[in-house]
């Protein structure tokens, strides 16, 4: 080796050593800075970065703009949504002259996002904003000029706002309108560029929503009753569906299916409900950010009632002695019971006796093989339960 190539590897080994003990001294002292804040990306909060936020002038501006410096060797992206002091902000530049430190400018987003329905559900995507601007060029003064009736937006290019296109409609503020008429999404890096015009308001514009119409759609779970409430008694099955209709054509559609009070009543994947208990619920029908809630109300069953007689032993051994209880259910509720008891036959091998309106015992004294059969009748709706008993050795 001669003297040139040691000194271009001992200059590169301590310039490689200078830079290491620099970005030690920026990880202990980072959290330490006056500008420290703690951001996550893309609606990811599950990954929290450490970063500097701070102004570069104190120059008042139409829209708010911050200059961002993530910890060494974390990682930033023109186009990434930053979520930091309850707004979305989106990365408009970055600086890359460093290779362990990265320095971005950000910009806060409207908080009027850009919504619009396709085939694939409600989308609504954070933009930055600004008013559209056009400069003389045969001016030396470099006059400005504001058009009022024009915009120029920033969104990150994914995969949900590539299909995007030009002409779509959407709302802004209480009453603006605006149309897409250019969408650039080839020269800036993970950013979309949208010019807009304003356009004038039609009644099926909805500001309540955000959501300008473009086309026809309509999301519902089906079918409506007259009332608009789903009811069914304890223990009955009811299949729900939810129709999208885009553009007047039915979508093939996954539905995700939920009740608030699964106590009343359960659905599963498949929009099947089960009525559990009396009360009134909520069903809600989603897909991709469309919503559809309707009443679900479960009641008893009143056509007809059941009667449960425990135990459930039809044999009674000889020297034995069995009690029997007679419960009424409506609708899987227990009610008073008001009946009359009687046996088949009576006999002095065994002793029949009724102890309530609701119990009553079977003694086998010394029957060795005989049945007899207990007629229960109750007397508000004059149903009859009968029951047979054997009455055996062993």
């Amino acid at each position: 080796m001669n003297s040139r190539d040691m000194w271009y590897s001992s200059d590169g080994t301590i310039k490689k050593q200078r830079e290491d003990t620099k970005v030690q001294i920026l990880k202990s002292s980072f959290k330490g800075n006056i500008n420290y804040e703690t951001v996550y990306k893309d609606f990811d909060e599950d990954v929290i970065y450490d970063t500097w936020i701070y102004d570069e002038a104190s120059t008042k501006k139409d829209s708010e703009q911050k200059n961002i410096i993530m910890y060494p060797y974390q990682t930033i992206r023109q186009g990434e949504y930053i979520h930091w002091n309850n707004d979305i902000w989106i990365v408009r530049g970055i600086d890359n002259q460093y290779d362990y430190l990265q320095r971005g400018m950000i910009n806060r987003c409207l908080d009027n996002t850009l919504n619009w329905v396709d085939e694939y559900g409600l989308h609504k995507i954070p933009i930055f904003s600004e008013s559209k601007v056009l400069r003389d060029p045969l001016l030396d003064n470099n006059r400005v000029f504001l058009i009022d009736d024009s915009m120029e937006g920033y969104i990150q290019k994914n995969e949900e706002t590539l299909r995007l296109a030009q002409n779509m409609r959407f709302c802004f503020g209480i009453s603006s309108v605006y149309k897409s008429l250019e969408i650039v999404d080839f020269y800036i890096d993970n950013t979309i560029k949208l010019l807009f015009k304003k356009d004038e308001k039609i009644s099926t514009d909805d500001f309540d929503t955000l959501i300008a119409y473009n086309k026809n759609y309509s999301f519902s779970i089906e079918p409506t009753t007259p009332s608009g409430i789903i009811e069914g008694n304890i223990g009955d099955i009811y299949k729900s569906e939810a129709n999208f209709y885009y553009d007047d054509v039915m979508q093939d559609i996954d539905i995700e299916w939920a009740i608030d009070d699964e106590v009343i009543a359960e659905v599963d994947t498949n929009g099947i409900i089960t009525f559990n208990s009396i009360g009134v619920a909520t069903l809600t029908a989603s897909y991709n950010g469309l919503i559809d809630t309707k009443s679900i109300e479960c009641s008893v069953i009143t056509q007809s009632e059941f009667y449960i007689i425990e135990p459930d032993v039809d044999k009674v051994i000889m020297g034995e002695i069995e009690e029997y209880t007679i419960i009424k259910t409506l609708g899987g509720v227990t009610i008073p019971l008001n009946s009359s008891i009687t046996c088949s036959e009576l006999k002095d091998t065994f002793v029949f006796t009724v102890v309530d309106s609701n119990t009553y015992t079977i003694e086998n004294i010394t029957e060795l093989d005989f049945n007899i059969t207990v007629t229960v009748e109750d007397l508000d709706t004059t149903e009859i339960i009968e029951k047979i008993y054997r009455l055996r050795t062993w």
